[in-house]
This record gives C-alpha cells, sequence and structure tokens, in this order.
C-alpha cells in the first residue's frame, strides 16, 4: 500500500490480506497452513498449573501469575489469543498480562523466564528446549491461526515477470508435499489446497 515491490504478501492474519483487496493490490490467496495456541511455561518454573483454567484460579503471587501474550492491536497472536480468552473463559481477567510486539518476542520472554507463562503458537512451542507445554487448545477451545498467501499485482516490466514467474514456484513449493512434511514436523498443519481464493 505503501509502495513497496513485492510479488508476494504472507500472514497469520486474514485481515491483513483482506486489507490490501480494496486498493486492487491482490489477483489471488489462498490459505496454506494452520496452528493451534498453547499454553506454555518456562522450563524451570518452580510451578506449574495443569491448565489455563488452572492459571487463573490459582493463589499464587502475581509475580508467578504474570502471562506473556501478543499485542492484539498489532500482532496477529494477539488477535488470536484475544479470540481465545473471550470465547473459552467468561470470568477472565487481564491483569497480569505482558504484551509482546511480535511471537518471537513472547516466546523470547517466557524463554528467559522473565515472565513465567504465555500463550504461543503451538509451533513455536514444539520447537523450543526452553518452555513446557502446559495445554494445546483444540479447535473447539479456541481459533485456528491461518497462514494466507496473496499473489501480488506487478508491473509489467521483464523483471517483473521473471519475479512472477518465481513467485508461482514458491507459492507451489509453499503448498507442496515436501513442505507439507516440513509444517507438519514443526506443529503445523499443511492445506494442501492450491487454487484462488474469492
Amino acid at each position: 500500500q505503501n509502495g513497496l515491490r513485492a510479488f508476494l504478501f504472507d500472514s497469520a492474519h486474514k485481515l491483513w490480506v483482506d486489507q490490501l483487496d480494496p486498493s486492487g493490490l491482490i489477483s489471488a490467496k489462498l490459505p496454506w497452513a494452520e496452528v493451534r495456541l498453547a499454553f506454555v511455561g518456562w522450563y524451570r518454573n518452580a510451578w506449574q498449573p495443569s491448565s489455563l483454567l488452572g492459571w487463573m484460579q490459582a493463589s499464587q503471587p502475581k509475580k508467578r501469575r504474570r502471562l506473556a501474550v501478543g499485542e492484539p492491536g498489532g500482532v496477529p497472536l494477539g488477535q488470536y489469543t484475544l479470540q481465545l480468552v473471550r470465547s473459552g473463559f467468561k470470568s477472565f481477567s487481564f491483569e497480569g498480562f505482558v504484551y509482546g510486539s511480535s511471537a518471537a518476542r513472547v516466546l523470547g520472554m517466557i524463554e528467559a523466564g522473565s515472565v513465567p507463562f504465555g500463550i504461543v503458537y503451538s509451533s513455536q512451542a514444539k520447537t523450543s528446549k526452553r518452555v513446557k507445554v502446559i495445554e494445546n487448545f483444540s479447535n473447539k477451545e479456541g481459533p485456528v491461526a491461518t497462514y494466507w498467501l496473496a499473489t501480488l499485482k506487478g508491473s509489467r516490466s521483464l523483471n517483473a515477470k521473471l519475479s512472477r514467474s518465481a513467485s508461482t514456484r514458491l507459492k507451489k513449493f509453499l503448498v507442496g508435499e515436501l513442505m507439507g512434511e516440513a509444517l507438519s514436523q514443526k506443529g503445523l498443519r499443511p492445506i494442501s489446497r492450491l487454487r484462488a481464493v474469492p
């Protein structure tokens, strides 16, 4: 929207992809991977609740009950976390939330032990050796984060055509069988549909 030359745009938040539509920048879009949310704790915590509900109900000092989450206003993880707590925990209190400016920042705070608990993508939790998964949320319990890939309209120059060709090959690779296996190993669910989505 601000003039950056690109041919593909990938985001874990469909709203951000949809915002490019009114500008006429998207030629096609498709979902290519999904991941659930997980409630995790620092691996060296002296106290670990049995679930997010247990964390909410525990009579622990405030320092032990802080929760790292994504900033809802600018981080897709934060938006999904907000949906999770509002839909599944009606009496949820936002007291003790520590906001991160990215999903990586949220995980980093927990891995460093500066915040004892947090809500991250299950794929992050699976690949980290410094957090313990306390609860994985099912599709019924919380939202599923979906990664969307959009093909953007470019100029008609030779370089643009070559770049579009490369972006097409990348798009096929992302939704292909080989990438699907790699995603599964990292805790994501591949969506094997190479088609445009209106």
